[in-house]
């Protein structure tokens, strides 16, 4: 069914040749991971701020012909810019010279005829690609994983890796493997369709009802109600308006004109009859004109003026342009005044344009006329034939938009813009319409931008003040243009961005056209431009700005092309507006497009364009931005004008390039074999191409309307059609989403939906009002814009509605999916695209690993703030970035190797996994294995507090095959309990099953019957920071300086801790809650001291804590929804009603932060900071050990990027009796020192404050605030690197310091110190353990000094140093996790930690890091025989030779510790168990052995004495350890704890010799005699090797022994085996 109609590709191939020339103007929470029914249900996932942006990565874990060598990221596909729907027009083709010339790209794309075609059906009739290279694989109605493809009789071979495999082999449960792909044979007996893979010889027709894929998941079927192309091509005007060709041979040949652009020619035609000196006209045009030949035009191009009322008359012949002498020549002869006549004659003005053009080469072809008219003519048709024989493009400027009619038809007919300009003063549309008109020669770099248009009615004696951005890509000749209707000109103040001001001095001033340029010399600096115009005059004057510009260098501008769907529109049809922004040809996604629509009278209308692929929108992420226009106002022509900016600091160019491309095939089967093509060419783009701003501003021109009645509008406006709607399928429910159409069209709120489903697509598509209806009783519409999901059951509507399949037929799984929106007047939408539900490795490698258990049930995605927004994102609640369970860190190398991290014993959970971008992506396939696996094995880690079963420092051999076959853990039968890993020594030599097996989940589930469900995603995106303070003012607040010890730790929160950008508000309480601050957005220190000026100074009153958090909610929603906000609420005292606002709180989505100040805070506080993911913080009224402040330094935000955050570098304090000092010193090291603050607070009266910088240089400027009893000094730009001295002054008073900080850098990450207990809750006498984890990026630090204060609730302090020594608390040496046991309880309630870091000499930077938990990393594996080495893995022992100096400060939040005694406390604390035994061979009899002592109390003091004993059976040594042979420890005398233990002896009742394996573990006791937990079990073995044989003199082959390469363990007396030469093997003991 080829389409061999011979007109159209005549007209395209003319088409073509003219362009070539001619462009277009152009974290859930860890804790809250739930099991639910087996499956794991809350997972999020954190991708790092810092995380480059990538689609991909969330997939892991969517002119006629030009031609330009402005390749991107897609190389060279040929691709149509498609902005319509199905069945419409495209924009323009796209080619490159390199496709066009190059021969080897034809095997790949296949002949640029067959493309060409391909391009053509998109461009002409509206078709969309049959192929998805996002989706290539689909489940079909049987339920089986098909190809994406039309037709499906294309056959091909499934490939893995290098070589053909199965079906199966690609397939596991319904999911693709990585590194397979579909091959497809290079001949074929299919001949369609041309929209899927053109490059086929034998596919010579497009796909048609009987041979199109309807189930395949492309643009197609969702863009065209899963029709075929022929049938969408049918229906097109070209089909009904042409026959089949009766001849049997072929169509000649096309013809072809090759026609190369020559000079440019301009003729302004202006009109000065005296319809001109209505309303300013003749003004305007002078103004809009003069800035035309002074900036717009291009340089060398001809231009000249005629002008006519009722005859003609040449002003100026062509001069051409060289310099601006013969701009400024040109702009002499403008117009100045009108002629008596009010007659105009067109015609004449035209003739005498004609006149002027062909003096240069004696036509008019290719000349531009500018005709500007004011009256009407009813003779213009006369000249009508003269103007389209002529060649000459007409662009027409009606003023007075009611006599344009006649105008636009010369423009329609000739190719050219039309505009009317509304007879209004406050109007800057006149000069808009010329700055639009460029020439069109595609040459970018030499045309005008517009960068600004704003115009004003300004009182007398006030300001129009606005700013400009100018980004890198522009800035040459640039012009700023101001006008004015009368008198004198503003006062003009213009102020560059390095603070260079201008001023009306400085700039050209003409009273007579009445305004005023400037003209910047050279390239103009990027960045914001600031102006003021102060109107001098005594009435209100309108004024006008416009900024131009052209491009800076060789890199295309941003640009910005509007148009609209069509011309005219008849009432309530409505128009659709487009907004074409690109920079080349790359869509610039995410900026803000505002189109301002005017009518001839009226006020203008000003809509939001959008490019979310929903209403008027067709593709999501192409570039241009779109929406429907239906408010019309009154009959006849609007002009149109889009404004666009964008934020330099969200990303802004699409990873490809937008429109419908050919398919790039990567490969074929010949004859069996496979062949490749080469790779696609893929461009890169440096971080800076994608993240600038701009401004930008483009006239669209006119349309117009008819048909509007008179007085109020019917409603006749529908919902529009939804066109993104997509179903999942999910066990028996079936999820659907899409986006919100609103009453009118795109615009407000839809009253309710309608739902159908059937088996059967005829059916739905076809008698929609038939299928089956869906309850929507509980769907309630949401704006216009918004996501919309809904889950149903099908099963509860299908059953006994529709047939069920014939017996022997297949039962079709498939179910189609279609909506239609209502609005309240009953008016319908158009029936949506109808959606297949569809079926979605990490849960499947789960459920078969543990025995049909465990699987993935639901997964959060948080996506960084500076990503790109995008419709199916939506706002988080509870999660954060600092609780998720997994977290995408930026790609390091050498330090990507997936992990967890792992801080307690063996069945404890883990803190967190980690991954990189390049591991999700698969990049590191052959090191790691599959991500799904790799999931699983992280999983394991920290979910069930499992170890790694490898060990890189004791490895001797390579794995027989890539480990693939692995789908199960060790268990009790499978373990190798001799083996030296961590599991074994962490677990007591148990394999990871039972340790699993003895797990919470394991005990309260069961195998599952059947397979899993896929997991669902959702897609989280942070936003700006809400925080709400809401604090407690009630009487006891007046007790112990608490309400003024808040308000300055609150200012400290609000002058430093909370981030730019962050909305904050302010509640307070007593028996009521009062409203001290909306929320304010701190943009500048003005936002913050004013915040800081809401804080309550007076305390009275009772506590009701429920109602300050109900006035939050109240402040937060009056700006956004309360999901994913904060609320800091501080309170010292008690309410027993606390809890009746528990469920609000819950459905909020907020996150609370509490603070607990003073003993008798209310109890339930803990419990609304973990039902919420929020910090809980104590702080005692000992105002020296500075809880209060040092609370509310630790609320940095969760989800900001850490170079935001406020990082902590001292806190002290101290109360003083006497006159006395307090002295110290602060290290400013090199990742810190931005916004860096001195906070010093008193009880009494102002100290003597000395500071010195590391230069010695005393620091002045102390902020005093007397009434809060503080002073502050914040250090500009980056401070000092060095030590910082401090000496504070005072007597019979409490003093305390506070400093805090930035990152230096944002690409530098600072050092870190994260802070914890391994719970919240204690009870006595089980001990707690405090853990610091002190990192740069990800790189641990190591040796540094770290010490924990731990207060309780009367204020007594304890200080412990921790230590990561991989003893006692501390889980692994040397990964910078320092930990410690804490059990010097002394009273019941709530304790307080807080951490000092001290970076010295010793301490250093691990560059390399060598995780103790993490995925193994292969270093090759046998195939066939064949010995496949990966790279070698990262050396992991380097550390950074300079020495990392600083200091830091952390809060590790409070626990509640319950059940202690009354004073004595018992001693009931046990020696810790001893983890890091070691064991080798001391001669051939004596056994060396190692440990870390542990204390009399865990690992504090000194244990009374050890025993140790010994087995050679290593279940025995560890389940009957006390029958075990004992050894003599007589002299072995326990050391203070954490000291390194050596004891040797030499084995006795027990026969020790060659071959023998022995097994030794340890314990302590204490004075009491309580007795520590049995160590890991140490292994010795003892092997003494036979003297080697010696080869006989004439044995002259190589020796090839059948070696068995075991890894060794500690203790075992150590085989080295190396080749030295050829065949000789050396034996060595060590």
């Amino acid at each position: 069914m080829t389409h061999r109609d011979n007109g159209i590709p005549l007209r395209s191939l003319k088409i073509v040749t003219l362009l070539v020339a001619l462009s277009p103007e152009l974290l859930f929470l860890g804790a809250g991971v739930q099991l639910q029914d087996n499956g794991y249900d809350g997972l999020l996932i954190a991708i790092n701020p810092q995380v480059p942006e990538s689609q991909n990565l969330i997939l892991n874990i969517k002119a006629n012909v030009i031609v330009t060598d402005w390749n991107g990221v897609n190389g060279n596909d040929p691709y149509t810019l498609q902005h319509r729907g199905c069945g419409k027009e495209g924009k323009y083709i796209h080619f490159t010279s390199n496709f066009l010339l190059n021969d080897d790209l034809t095997t790949a794309y296949g002949s640029r005829g067959r493309v060409f075609v391909h391009e053509w059906a998109h461009l002409r009739w509206g078709v969309f690609d049959e192929y998805n290279n996002d989706k290539p694989f689909y489940i079909d109605g049987q339920n089986e994983v098909k190809v994406t493809r039309c037709s499906s009789d294309i056959k091909g071979i499934f490939v893995c890796e290098k070589g053909p495999c199965s079906h199966e082999d690609c397939i596991i449960s319904k999911l693709f493997k990585e590194r397979c792909t579909f091959l497809y044979n290079s001949t074929q007996n299919a001949t369609a369709s041309i929209m899927f893979m053109q490059s086929l010889s034998s596919v010579v027709e497009f796909c048609n009802a009987s041979t199109h894929n309807q189930e395949a998941p492309n643009l197609q079927n969702r863009m065209c109600s899963l029709r075929s192309t022929w049938d969408v091509i049918m229906d097109s005007s070209d089909f009904r308006l042409s026959f089949p060709m009766n001849r049997t041979e072929l169509p000649p040949p096309p013809t072809f004109s090759v026609v190369q652009a020559s000079d440019k020619v301009v003729c302004l035609v202006l009109d000065v009859s005296s319809k001109m000196a209505e309303a300013d006209r003749l003004l305007r045009l002078q103004q809009a004109a003069e800035f035309y030949l002074m900036q717009i035009v291009e340089i060398h191009t001809f231009v000249g003026i005629a002008s006519f009322n009722s005859k003609g008359e040449i002003r100026a012949h062509l001069q051409q342009i060289n310099s601006d002498e013969d701009r400024k020549l040109l702009v002499s002869y403008l117009p100045t005044l009108v002629s008596a006549e009010a007659e105009t004659s067109i015609c004449s003005g035209l003739k005498k344009g004609f006149e002027v053009v062909e003096k240069l080469h004696g036509k008019a072809a290719g000349s531009v006329m500018i005709l500007v008219a004011s009256g009407a003519d009813g003779h213009i048709g006369n000249c009508l034939p003269t103007v389209l024989g002529s060649g000459a493009t007409v662009h027409s400027i009606a003023l007075g938009c009611s006599e344009a009619g006649k105008l636009e038809e010369l423009s329609h007919r000739t190719g050219g813009l039309k505009f009317c300009i509304p007879d209004k003063s406050n109007s800057n549309s006149m000069v808009d319409a010329f700055s639009r008109i460029s020439f069109g020669t595609g040459d970018i770099f030499q045309q005008s931008i517009q960068l600004h248009s704003v115009s004003e009615n300004v009182k007398p004696y006030h300001q129009l003040k606005s700013t400009v951005s100018v980004d890198h890509d522009v800035g040459n000749d640039t012009v700023f243009l101001v006008t004015w209707p009368s008198s004198g000109p503003p006062e003009i103040v213009l102020v560059d961005p390095t603070g260079r001001k201008y001023y009306t001095n400085n700039f050209t001033t003409s009273l007579a056209s009445q305004t005023a340029s400037l003209r910047i010399p050279g390239t103009a600096k990027p960045g914001r431009w600031t102006y003021s115009l102060n109107s001098t005059h005594h009435s209100p004057q309108a004024l006008t700005v416009t900024v131009a510009s052209r491009a800076s260098s060789a890199v295309p501008p941003a640009t910005v092309e509007v148009f609209v769907e069509k011309d005219s529109t008849h009432f309530p049809d409505p128009v659709m507006i487009y907004a074409n922004v690109r920079k080349g040809f790359y869509p610039i996604l995410n900026a803000t497009v505002a189109a301002v629509i005017e009518p001839e009278t009226g006020d203008p209308v000003t809509l939001k364009l959008f490019d979310d692929g929903a209403g008027a929108d067709v593709i999501k992420n192409d570039g241009i931005y779109s929406r429907y226009f239906f408010s019309f106002a009154v009959n006849g022509r609007y002009s149109l004008k889009v404004h666009v900016s964008h934020s330099p600091s969200i990303s802004a160019l699409a990873h490809s390039i937008a429109g419908s491309h050919a398919l790039y095939v990567p490969g074929y089967i010949v004859n069996g074999n496979i062949q490749m093509n080469a790779p696609r060419k893929s461009a890169h783009r440096s971080e800076a191409e994608q993240q600038w701003g701009f401004s930008r501003v483009s006239s669209g021109g006119s349309f117009s309307v008819q048909g509007v009645p008179d007085g109020s509008h019917p409603d006749l406006f529908p919902p529009c059609k939804v066109v993104d709607l997509e179903a999942v399928k999910m066990e028996e429910e079936v999820t659907l989403s899409w986006t919100a159409p609103g009453e009118d069209f795109d615009q407000g709120q839809a009253t309710s939906y309608e739902i159908r489903i059937s088996k059967s697509l005829q059916n739905i598509r076809d008698d929609f009002n038939n299928a089956i209806l869906v309850n929507t009783s509980k769907l309630y519409p949401q704006q216009a814009g918004t996501r919309e999901i809904f889950t149903f059951s099908p099963r509860i509507f299908t059953n006994g509605f529709e047939h069920q399949p014939e017996r022997g037929t297949q039962e079709n799984h498939r179910m189609y999916v279609a909506i239609r929106a209502m609005d309240r007047n009953s008016l319908k939408s158009a029936v949506s695209n109808i959606a297949q539900d569809m079926v979605t490795k990490a849960s499947p490698y789960l459920f078969e690993a543990t025995e049909k258990r465990f699987y993935f049930k639901s997964v959060s995605i948080l996506i960084p703030q500076n990503w790109k927004t995008k419709p199916d994102y939506v706002k988080p609640k509870l999660e954060t970035y600092k609780n998720a369970d997994v977290l995408v860190e930026p790609n390091q190398p050498g330090n990507e190797e997936p992990h967890t991290e792992q801080f307690g014993k063996c069945g404890d959970k883990g803190e967190r996994i980690h991954f990189t971008p390049d591991f999700l992506a698969g990049k590191m396939l052959n090191q790691y294995g599959p991500q799904g696996k790799v999931f699983v094995h992280e999983w394991a880690h920290l979910r069930w507090g499992v170890f790694d079963e490898y060990n890189y420092d004791e490895k001797f051999y390579l794995l027989k095959k890539k480990p693939e076959a692995v789908v199960e853990f060790c268990t009790e039968k499978t373990h190798n309990k001799i083996a030296p890993n961590m599991q074994n020594q962490k677990c007591n030599v148990r394999s990871t099953w039972e340790v699993i097996s003895d797990s919470e989940d394991f005990k309260k589930t069961t195998p599952m019957t059947t397979n899993p469900p896929n997991p669902t995603f959702s897609l989280l995106q942070i936003g700006q920071r809400i925080v709400c303070l809401v604090l407690d003012k009630s009487g006891s607040m007046a007790n112990d300086d608490r309400l003024n010890r808040m308000n300055q730790a609150g200012k400290l929160f609000l002058l430093q801790t909370v981030e730019d950008g962050s909305w904050v508000g302010m509640v307070t309480f007593d028996s009521r809650a009062q409203v001290q601050s909306e929320l304010r957005q701190i943009t500048s220190g003005v936002d913050r001291d004013a915040l800081t000026k809401s804080l309550p100074t007076a305390a009275f009153g009772g506590t009701a804590i429920c109602s300050g958090l109900q006035s939050a909610f109240t402040v937060i929603r009056k700006k956004y929804p309360t999901d994913g906000s904060e609320i800091v609420l501080l309170t010292d005292g008690e309410d027993n009603t606390i809890s009746g606002c528990f469920d609000e709180v819950k459905e909020s989505g907020a996150v609370i932060h509490t603070i607990a100040l003073g003993p008798f805070a209310a109890q339930e506080l803990e419990q609304l900071s973990q039902m919420t993911g929020g910090l809980q913080e104590y702080a005692s009224d000992e105002a020296q050990n500075n809880g209060l402040i040092d609370a509310f330094g630790a609320l940095s935000s969760g989800n900001g990027a850490i170079s935001h955050r406020s990082i902590q570098l001292e806190s002290k304090g101290s109360a003083f009796k006497n006159l006395q000092w307090m002295n110290g010193t602060v290290i400013m090291d090199s990742t810190v020192g931005k916004d860096t603050l001195f906070l010093i607070t008193w009880t009494n009266q102002e100290p003597q404050i000395f500071l010195w910088d590391p230069n010695g240089t005393k620091q002045n400027g102390f902020v005093v605030d007397a009434a809060t009893k503080m002073a502050y000094l914040k250090i500009p730009d980056i401070a000092k690197v060095g030590i910082w001295k401090y000496s504070l002054q005072a007597s019979s008073q409490t003093l305390t310091l506070t400093v805090a900080s930035r990152a230096s850098s944002a690409t530098l990450p600072p050092i870190t110190v994260t802070s914890r207990m391994n719970k919240d809750t204690g009870k006595f006498p089980s001990p707690m353990i405090v853990y610091a984890n002190i990192r740069q990026g990800i790189s641990p630090i190591l040796r540094a000094s770290v010490t924990a204060v731990i207060e309780s609730a009367n204020g007594k302090t304890v200080t412990l140093e921790l230590l990561d020594n991989g003893a006692g608390a501390d889980a692994t040496k040397n990964d910078g996790v320092y930990s410690r046991y804490f059990t010097g309880y002394d009273t019941n309630g709530r304790y307080r930690v807080k951490i000092w870091a001290l970076g010295g000499v010793n301490t250093t930077r691990q560059r390399a890091v060598s995780w103790a938990n993490g995925a193994m990393y292969l270093t090759g594996w046998i195939e066939n025989g064949e010995i496949k080495l990966n790279p070698p893995r990262p050396e992991n022992n380097k550390t950074q030779s300079k020495q990392v100096c600083f200091s830091r400060m952390s809060l590790g939040g409070s626990f509640v510790v319950s059940d202690v005694p009354n004073a004595p406390i018992p001693d009931l604390f046990p020696p810790c168990q001893i983890t890091d035994l070691r064991a080798k061979i001391h001669g051939y009899s004596l056994i060396n052995l190692t440990w870390t002592a542990p204390g009399d109390d865990y690992d504090h003091g000194q244990a009374s004495k050890y025993i140790i004993r010994i087995s050679t059976s290593i279940l025995d040594l560890r389940d009957k350890f006390n029958d075990a042979v004992q050894v003599n420890t007589t002299d072995l005398i326990p050391k203070e704890a954490n000291a390194e233990e050596i004891f040797v002896f030499k084995p006795e009742n027990v026969t020790f010799e060659n071959g023998t394996d022995l097994f030794i573990a340890i314990q302590a006791v204490d004075k009491v005699n309580l007795v520590s937990e049995i160590s890991n079990i140490a292994r010795v073995s003892l092997f003494i090797p036979s003297a080697p044989e010696t080869p006989s003199p004439d044995d002259t082959s190589a020796p090839c022994p059948n070696i068995s390469i075991n890894s060794t363990i500690p203790g075992i007396h150590i085989l080295k085996i190396m080749w030295k030469w050829i065949g000789e093997l050396q034996l060595t003991l060590a």
